[in-house]
């Protein structure tokens, strides 16, 4: 029984308001919360009419409320805009193409919220396709995690920095430093290679990494995202690596 006769209006409004909260964001049945809010109408049973009729009122504007802010969609926040990454992957959760915690890819890898925020500092133009899986799509290729489905960001590639041209590095020293800087995940198998404030381009890549012995470089650094972002743009997708000579 849903009620005892010896509880007062007050008290048996307060308890059912707790479970109609409780059956909202705890995500059980609606029809639980509906069931208490219909057991609050009829309290005129067991007290006044005014006070039922006042606590109907009450119950059902706060229903709606509690209905309403537990179904608002939540987006990605975005300082940006509509006319931005976010912003295209925001209209995309607000149309119900995919859910509000996405997977995001770039160039095949899953990226961190942080990573988003620094892509979003990019014109959309800097970006040659952005893919959208939706949640049947998302989970048959990824498992449970594809759930909200998967955004797959596929930024603009310099040509003169595709893996042919990383290929013909034969100096073993620098060879292992860079793939091992890439294990760490702090940049990917093609990262800018910055000799001496210089960034190299094309065939120069090779030619000039093959130049150099041991006793020639005095420093490697990894120049972190935001720094390489602001000073090479898009082209440093891939990371940026300084290697400064002695001379240098």
């Amino acid at each position: 029984m849903l009620f005892r006769n010896q509880f007062n209006p007050t008290r048996l409004l307060f308890i059912q308001l707790v479970r109609i909260y409780n059956s909202i964001f705890c995500n059980l049945r609606s029809e639980i919360a509906m069931a208490n809010l219909i057991a609050i109408t009829r309290m005129n049973k067991f007290g006044s009419l005014k006070i039922a009729f006042v606590m109907k009122k009450f119950c059902y504007l706060l229903l709606f409320t509690l209905l309403f802010t537990a179904c608002s969609v939540k987006l990605i926040p975005n300082s940006k805009g509509d006319d931005s990454l976010i912003g295209v992957i925001n209209k995309k959760i607000k149309s119900g193409v995919i859910g509000q915690e996405p997977l995001i890819f770039l160039q095949g890898e899953l990226i961190k919220a942080e990573d988003l925020n620094l892509l979003n500092e990019f014109p959309l133009k800097d970006f040659t396709a952005i893919d959208f899986l939706n949640s049947a799509e998302a989970t048959l290729q990824y498992g449970s995690a594809g759930k909200s489905g998967a955004v797959l960001v596929t930024p603009f590639v310099d040509e003169t920095l595709t893996m042919k041209y990383y290929e013909g590095i034969t100096n073993k020293l620098l060879l292992d430093k860079i793939d091992a800087i890439a294990k760490q995940g702090l940049t990917r198998k093609n990262p800018i290679l910055v000799f001496d404030g210089i960034p190299l381009q094309g065939e120069n890549i090779a030619n000039t990494i093959n130049s150099l012995g041991e006793n020639d470089i005095k420093q490697i650094d990894v120049l972190k995202k935001p720094a390489a972002y602001r000073i090479y743009g898009i082209r440093a997708i891939n990371g940026v690596i300084l290697i400064t000579s002695k001379q240098g």
